[in-house]
């Protein structure tokens, strides 16, 4: 391989490195927002939902902290007893909030957007 070629491939993986440190990173702060899916509501504890949720604080409705943990524990109320056709993923789980899932299905559609996201950065990112 070429000198010119060795310092591209350098390059590239200078810019990979620095895409996995700052999408990984933040992914790994939001994944609890995926226990806002009945399907997983066992896997996430409610401490780090709510974290999750509140980096998110500008652009939910919620005027605090604690109305943000009230609708998680309705929510988590509202799925404690059904056991059968639970929603598995973000998108299934948006048809079942009402009017008083404001804020669950803003983080939602947040949760749904950055899968669409992260996913559109590894396939421009793979096709340098």
């Amino acid at each position: 391989m070429s000198a010119s070629g060795s310092w591209k491939q350098q390059r590239l993986l200078d810019i990979d490195a620095r895409y996995q440190i700052r999408f990984n990173n933040r992914f790994k702060d939001i994944i609890p927002l995926e226990g806002l899916i009945p399907d997983n509501k066992n896997n996430y504890k409610t401490e780090d939902i709510l974290k999750a949720a509140l980096m998110y604080d500008d652009d939910i409705p919620a005027n605090s902290d604690l109305e943000i943990q009230a609708e998680l524990e309705l929510w988590k109320t509202k799925w404690a007893n059904i056991e059968n056709q639970k929603p598995k993923n973000a998108i299934e789980t948006l048809i079942h909030c009402d009017l008083f899932n404001t804020n669950i299905k803003i983080l939602l559609q947040i949760r749904t957007k950055i899968t669409i996201t992260s996913a559109a950065a590894e396939i421009s990112f793979s096709s340098l």
